[in-house]
């Protein structure tokens, strides 16, 4: 459809339509994230809650908060109740997937799904971190798990400098 811009716009036309185009557009690819996501989450509530579904879920949602930061859409406005469920379903896959579930492998799942800009992060990079922190609460382990959580709680240190 034909946008009929105002006269007083003048010169500033061109302008003023190529952002209400590039508006549009965005809006469009929001729609089509917000629908993936859901989509998703009612998919979740149907399927058996195996190993292997919620592994694929996870994988699927994870690309969808990564096309979200990409967009600029942000789920903590847009859709926190998605935002939490996404994170759920996180929980629920590194629960089943972890021989040693435990609070940092939390931690680490809420920082990655509440961080604005992932960058080249992905979900075979939050797998990594997890089995990374996949131990016991014996002693031999309690020093470096306090050392783990000590990281991921800095406010200032990003997903994709648990790796190194």
């Amino acid at each position: 459809q034909d946008l009929a811009l105002p006269e007083t716009f003048g010169e500033c036309a061109g302008v003023v339509e190529a952002v209400i185009l590039l508006a549009k557009e965005r809006l469009l690819t929001w729609k089509g994230v917000e629908h993936s996501l859901h989509e998703i989450l009612r998919e979740h509530e149907r399927m058996p809650s195996t190993q292997k579904s919620l592994m694929d879920q996870c994988h699927r949602l994870f690309r969808i908060l990564k096309e979200a930061q990409l967009t600029k859409l942000n789920m903590h406005r847009s859709d926190p109740e998605g935002l939490e469920k996404v994170i759920g379903i996180l929980l629920s896959w590194q629960q089943q997937a972890m021989s040693h579930p435990n609070d940092v492998q939390v931690r680490i799942v809420h920082k990655v799904a509440n961080w604005l800009d992932l960058g080249p992060f992905d979900f075979a990079d939050l797998d990594i971190c997890l089995r990374l922190v996949d131990r016991g609460s014996g002693p031999a382990n309690s020093i470096f798990l306090s050392r783990a959580k000590a990281i991921v709680d800095d406010e200032t240190t990003a997903p994709k400098d648990f790796k190194a």
